[in-house]
Order: structure tokens, then C-alpha cells, then sequence
């Protein structure tokens, strides 16, 4: 076990004391702040996934729709007279 009396012979009880108060409360504090981090980013991460596959889906239906207005816009096209009589010509 070491001795702090002999890695500090210069410093006080009170000096000992107070790097031992500060060395146990910053390890918890550390690790709380870690493991929010962690937490954090996790969530981040998941809220960015959703996010995303909700943009997807929204690109998607935007896509059908316009893809659908074409396709009906080549049907009338097709089925217009005075289209056939400017092709004939």
C-alpha cells in the first residue's frame, strides 16, 4: 500500500484531506458525466434515425405524386385530338 506521508511529506493533513475529498467527488462526478454523454449522443443518434426515415417517407410520397401528375398529364396527351392532328401534320 503506498504511504502518502512519504509521496507528500510536505503537505499538510488538512492538504491530504482536501486532494482526497477532491479525488472522490470528481471520479463519481466524471463518471455521471460519461454516462450522459453517452446517454446523450445514443439519443441523439436515434432522433437523427427517425428524423431521416420521416424526410424518406415524406420524399417518397412527394415523389408518387409527382410521378402520378405525369403520368396523367401523358394520358390526356394521348387521348388529345388536336395532339394527333399536329403529329399527322
Amino acid at each position: 500500500m503506498l504511504n502518502p506521508n512519504k509521496i507528500f511529506p510536505w503537505l499538510s493533513i488538512r492538504s491530504k484531506l482536501l486532494i482526497a475529498f477532491a479525488g472522490l467527488s470528481i471520479l463519481p462526478l466524471t463518471f455521471v458525466g460519461i454516462y450522459g454523454i453517452l446517454s446523450n449522443v445514443r439519443t441523439m443518434q436515434e432522433i437523427a434515425l427517425e428524423n431521416l426515415s420521416h424526410d424518406v417517407q415524406t420524399i417518397k410520397g412527394k415523389t408518387a405524386n409527382f410521378l402520378e401528375s405525369i403520368k396523367s398529364d401523358l394520358r390526356v396527351l394521348r387521348n388529345s385530338a388536336v395532339l394527333e392532328r399536329f403529329i399527322s401534320k
